[in-house]
């Protein structure tokens, strides 16, 4: 299998804000010797003592490979997880690739001080400018 990326669009989201549902999209996979029978996709957690499957493999159509699963409890904001795609092939043989991941950020920036020079009795002259920024997809 080529890959797996998260989220719904051809660029690989490495955040998200969603709380119940994690999306994937992958390409079709072609086998030689005998066609593909059936995608299932399942989604894991990461964690420092490994991974975790939050949820079952469940079959996902591979008509334009993208695929979400939808599930009962939130995730976990700053953890990561990634999508697992699994392609079986009419003689029953596996090909399993994963996502990256995503990191679940559900907190907005916060407001925050700009101080500009050392903190005196004095007066100073300051001027700032703004530059746009710009903001990954959610």
């Amino acid at each position: 299998m080529v890959g797996v990326k998260d989220g719904r669009s051809l660029i690989d989201k490495d955040f998200q804000r969603q709380l119940l549902q994690l999306d994937a999209n992958f390409e079709s996979v072609w086998d030689a010797e005998s066609p593909i029978q059936e995608y299932s996709i399942a989604a894991f957690e990461e964690s420092s003592s490994g991974e975790t499957q939050i949820s079952p493999w469940v079959t996902a159509a591979a008509i334009d490979g993208k695929a979400s699963v939808f599930l009962g409890t939130p995730l976990g904001v700053g953890k990561r997880y990634y999508i697992s795609v699994k392609a079986k092939n009419a003689a029953g043989h596996l090909a399993i690739c994963n996502s990256d991941g995503v990191m679940i950020d559900a907190v907005p920036p916060q407001k925050g001080t700009v101080k500009i020079g050392v903190e005196t009795d004095q007066a100073i002259d300051a001027r700032a400018r703004w530059l746009p920024i710009s903001v990954y997809e959610f």
